[in-house]
C-alpha cells in the first residue's frame, strides 16, 4: 500500500511524520485519500510560515538580505482578511516589518482557565464558544472555522451547533469527528458558507470556496437524526432553528 511506502520514507529519513492528502475537485471519500497518522493531535497552525520566517532571520543575520528593505504590497495582490490582507490602499513597509504580519505571534505562556479575548488562545486551539439560555435551557456551539480541537469539544452536547462549513478538505473527516465529539447536537446550521460583503436586503450568495451542498449532505449522512438548517437573512428563527412565522 502506498501508506506503507510513505511511512518507510518516514523512517529511512530518522523523521515522524504524518500526512493526508486527498483529491482537491471531489475531497475525501474513503477511498482515493492517502492517511498516513492523519488522526493523531497535532499544532493546527501554518507550520510552513514558520520556516520561511526562520530563513529570513538567517539570512538576515548572515548579511544576504537588508531586513530595512521597503517592500511595496499593492492592493490588486491581496484577498481581503486581517494584517495586510485588509488594507484597501497599496502600502510600503520595511521586510522586518513585514514578516509578523506574515507570522503574528500567539500565546507563548499557559492560557488562562477562562479566555477573554482571542489574544488568550494558544496557537491551534479551537476558536469557538457555547452559550447556554437562561442558564438551563437549549444550549448553541459556534465555531468560526474549521480548525478545532477535538478534546476541547469533546463532551459540550449542545442542542444546535453552528458549524463553519470548510474552504477545503484540509482537516481529516472534518464532519464526522466535530459531530461525535460534539456528540451528534439535534439541529446543524452552516455558517461562514456565504457571502459575507453582500448586502442584507439581498437572498445569500454561496461563497465559491465554500460547497454548502455537499456539506449539508455529509451532515445528514454522518448524523441521519440531525436536522439541518440552512438559514435566511430575512427569516426569524426560535431558539431551535424554526421559523417563527
Amino acid at each position: 500500500m502506498v501508506e506503507d511506502e510513505i511511512r518507510a520514507v518516514f523512517a529511512a529519513a530518522g523523521a515522524e511524520g504524518r500526512l493526508h492528502a486527498v483529491p482537491v475537485d471531489t475531497g475525501a471519500d474513503g477511498a482515493t485519500e492517502v492517511a498516513v497518522g492523519a488522526d493523531e493531535p497535532v499544532v493546527l497552525a501554518s507550520i510552513m510560515k514558520i520556516l520561511l520566517v526562520l530563513e529570513f532571520a538567517r539570512q538576515a543575520a548572515a548579511g544576504q538580505l537588508d531586513p530595512r528593505e521597503r517592500v511595496r504590497v499593492g492592493a490588486a495582490d491581496r484577498l481581503g482578511g486581517w494584517g495586510t490582507a485588509g488594507c484597501v490602499d497599496d502600502i510600503e513597509l520595511s521586510l522586518r516589518d513585514l514578516a509578523p504580519y506574515f507570522a503574528p505571534g500567539s500565546l507563548t505562556g499557559p492560557p488562562p482557565a477562562r479566555p477573554e479575548t482571542i489574544g488568550d488562545l494558544p496557537e491551534g486551539d479551537t476558536l469557538a464558544f457555547q452559550v447556554t439560555a437562561g442558564g438551563e435551557g437549549p444550549s448553541a456551539f459556534f465555531m468560526g472555522a474549521s480548525d478545532f480541537s477535538e478534546h476541547a469539544a469533546r463532551g459540550l452536547r449542545p442542542d444546535l451547533a453552528m458549524v463553519a462549513v470548510p474552504a477545503s478538505a484540509s482537516t481529516h473527516r472534518y464532519v464526522p469527528r466535530l459531530l461525535r465529539a460534539l456528540g451528534d447536537p439535534g439541529v446543524v446550521v452552516p455558517v461562514h458558507w456565504d457571502d459575507f460583503e453582500r448586502p442584507l436586503d439581498l437572498p445569500p450568495s454561496p461563497d465559491p470556496s465554500a460547497d454548502v451542498e455537499a456539506f449539508t449532505a455529509q451532515v445528514r449522512r454522518e448524523s441521519p437524526a440531525a436536522r439541518v438548517v440552512v438559514p435566511d437573512y430575512r427569516t426569524v428563527y426560535d431558539a431551535d432553528m424554526r421559523p417563527t412565522s
